[in-house]
């Protein structure tokens, strides 16, 4: 094993969460691995956390209070700060871990040296810890060389969380970096924070570790993931998160090992996030958006020979430009993926693509919704390109059901944008359809939460209502499966 006095640190990240902090302490202290230190960070909770954790009688747990006003970023930079483990894990207060977590996680990198962080496939849970969902990926563990993670995530977005990331400590330098931002609150810090983003420390600190050591998944689900209405990422504008997050990755890919020929789909990612914002910020559909969408499209497509990752990408640029009237928007994309060439895509973009091939034929997918009353629910972009369309088709669409709070009350084209608890109101029940919107695999998470809400309406996913074969396009579309 790993020669140190604490083989292990895990650090638990936690503010006013008791009702799921006890499950989080308890899948840890059951962990098969047990030769650790649990130090729980507080962000200075005022739910009886305190009380809950000083009570604690296992000799392996730190309890650390922090003042009152701390963010989460504080949090984070305490664990680096306080943890005296030779390896770190860090870990939420929402999530459970499964009693093989730890063991697999320290026993993949005591047989593969080379590893700086490793992170867990995971399954979803909802707030009764119920799973809702399957894995998030396939169960097979990946290594990743330097550069490589950050090759694999612009072209297939493999995402890690996190919460259940072991990583080696972080070399001296880079450390003080981060407590001179989170942890001390100088001039400079204040100023540096204001450019930094909730939301894209996912992936930016995998791509960061990758940039110089290898970097692994496990791809056994091994962390329970919660998704419930009290997480951070519900309340944060996501659009700059993600611009943030590709801006970031541009200098990155230029330095690590076999990718510095990506940055320009790091200008996708950017592109594609502009274009979300430009259009979750207007509340209508204008000639001003319609001149300011294409500007941003145009720009991108005047590019010479761009790869096949940064199309797949800008995919749904093209879509809404097409919609907005730039004929030729969809040419320059299909001609990099023609029809019944495998691709290794994942459901969202084969569906874009198929959506986009259908487009390019004069068929409209929305056509086989024509006559029924509709709310749609889950991603922003997704839900424009169907608003777009539907303004053309003739669709009745009610409104919009978005999960982030900076939305909610709001407009997206027109339509209005409600919370979740909407669904269980006389107005959604005047409707016949909920269409689930994600481009990530989260269906099932979604009916879930619309179930909870009492919703008896027909649900389908835009994934098979835009896939669905051209001679069935007037068939009602098929039923998700609940």
């Amino acid at each position: 094993m790993i020669s140190h006095a604490i083989p292990l640190s895990v650090t638990l990240l936690t503010h006013n969460r008791l009702h799921f902090l006890r499950e989080a302490v308890d899948s840890v202290l059951a962990q098969r691995f047990g030769d650790f230190e649990l130090l729980i960070l507080d962000n200075h909770s005022t739910d009886g956390t305190a009380d809950y954790c000083v009570s604690l009688t296992d000799p392996r747990v730190r309890y650390v209070r922090n003042p009152p006003d701390m963010d989460v970023e504080f949090n984070f930079a305490s664990a680096l700060r306080l943890a005296r483990g030779a390896l770190r894990c860090l870990f939420h207060d929402d999530d459970v871990m499964e009693p093989e977590m730890l063991a697999r996680q320290m026993a993949f990198i005591e047989d593969h040296p080379e590893v700086w962080a490793l992170w867990c496939n995971r399954i979803h849970i909802n707030t009764r810890g119920e799973v809702v969902s399957t894995p998030l990926h396939s169960g097979e563990d990946r290594l990743f060389a330097p550069g490589e993670y950050i090759r694999t995530f612009l072209a297939e977005r493999l995402w890690p969380v996190q919460s259940g990331v072991m990583f080696r400590p972080i070399p001296q330098k880079d450390a003080q970096t981060i407590l001179a931002l989170h942890y001390f609150y100088t001039r400079q810090a204040k100023r540096a924070r204001q450019e930094d983003y909730p939301g894209s420390g996912d992936v930016l600190c995998m791509a960061e570790f990758n940039a110089k050591h290898a970097v692994a998944c496990l791809g056994t689900p091994l962390l329970r993931y919660r998704i419930h209405d009290e997480q951070e990422t519900r309340g944060i504008d996501t659009e700059k998160p993600l611009i943030f997050l590709y801006s970031r990755l541009k200098p990155l890919v230029r330095k690590a090992p076999g990718a510095q020929d990506l940055a320009v789909v790091c200008e996708a990612g950017v592109l594609r996030y502009r274009a979300q914002r430009l259009l979750t910020q207007t509340r209508a559909s204008t000639p001003r958006l319609r001149q300011s969408f294409l500007r941003l499209w145009r720009n991108f497509a005047a590019r010479p020979e761009l790869p096949p990752a940064a199309l797949r990408l800008a995919l749904p640029v093209a879509l809404a430009a097409h919609m907005l009237g730039e004929a030729s928007a969809l040419e320059q994309v299909l001609s990099i993926f023609p029809e019944g060439e495998k691709t290794e895509a994942d459901k969202a973009t084969r569906a874009l693509l198929a959506w986009a091939r259908r487009r390019a034929a004069g068929e409209m997918p929305l056509a086989a919704l024509r006559g029924r009353r509709v709310i749609l629910f889950g991603s922003v972009f997704v839900a424009a390109l169907l608003l777009l369309e539907a303004q053309a088709e003739g669709v009745a669409l009610l409104a919009c059901v978005d999960s982030n709070r900076t939305r909610q009350g709001g407009l997206l084209l027109g339509v209005p944008v409600h919370s979740v608890v909407w669904l269980a109101s006389p107005e959604a029940a005047q409707a016949d359809t909920l269409i689930l919107t994600p481009e990530q695999a989260h269906e099932n998470i979604m009916c879930d939460l619309a179930q909870r809400q009492g919703c008896a309406l027909e649900i389908l996913s835009w994934k098979t209502l835009v896939t669905a074969e051209a001679g069935q396009k007037k068939e009602r579309p098929k039923t998700l499966e609940r």
